[in-house]
């Protein structure tokens, strides 16, 4: 009798140490496989936010690239409208650029360039700015060696641009601090195509407003975004 009960209580021990062993390990192996489950379903929902942070990024990216293209030709074509015809004299050139200036004082600068050279033009107001004249002196000079060598092909390449229009843009300095010159180079409407002659226009981008027309847009985008994310965490 007294053997067999020792032997039942040496089973016992033993399915009570394989008991202890096994929740040792499953334990711990359990709470691991939780935070790993926790830790993908983070990444999951990451995911998610990625995804719906790529799709309205685009979104604003196209909308105000499209507003962006829009009121930059239209600036362009009401400037090229006003501009002097090559056949008049560098005076009232000079004349028709500097009133094209002054009525449009988000424009910086304004030129015209034909067989007879350049003519190029600054806003006065800004002739104050050491930054802005040398950005005018530089212009002028370049422009004049650029279009002298290779006017004709520009000329060529422009003409097959959407409304014989082309956008070029950089950061320039000024003294209160670094902003964005946008530049639109043209053919003048009724010109011969075997006759060189190009206008152009340079405008600061926050002057011109061009650059806040995506604010709007960019705003909505971030707080759909802000709403969609709450969303994603209640899941």
């Amino acid at each position: 009798m007294k053997l067999k009960r020792k032997s039942f209580l040496g089973g016992l021990n033993r399915f009570r140490l394989i008991l202890t062993l096994v929740l040792a390990v499953v334990l711990p192996a359990a709470a691991l496989i939780e935070v790993n489950f926790s830790q993908l379903r983070a990444i999951e929902r990451d995911k998610g936010i990625e995804a719906i942070f790529n799709r309205e990024f685009q979104d604003v990216l196209a909308i105000t690239e499209k507003k962006i293209n829009k009121k930059a030709y239209t600036m362009a074509e009401e400037a090229r409208d006003l501009f002097p015809s090559p056949d008049t004299d560098t005076q009232e050139k000079e004349k028709k650029l500097d009133l094209i200036l002054a009525q449009r004082p988000w424009l910086s600068h304004a030129f015209l360039y034909d067989e007879k050279g350049l003519v190029f033009r600054s806003q006065p107001g800004l002739m104050g700015d050491k930054y802005f004249r040398e950005e005018h002196d530089h212009m002028t000079e370049s422009y004049r060696l650029w279009l002298g060598k290779e006017g004709k092909m520009q000329m060529a390449g422009i003409r097959k641009r959407p409304k014989g229009i082309s956008f070029s843009g950089g950061q320039v300095k000024r003294e209160s601090g670094d902003t964005y010159l946008a530049g639109a180079m043209f053919v003048l409407p009724g010109n011969s195509a075997d006759r060189v002659v190009l206008g152009g226009v340079a405008f600061d981008e926050p002057a011109a407003g061009v650059t806040m027309v995506g604010v709007g847009k960019l705003t909505g985008a971030v707080a759909r975004l802000d709403v969609a994310c709450r969303g994603i965490e209640r899941i």
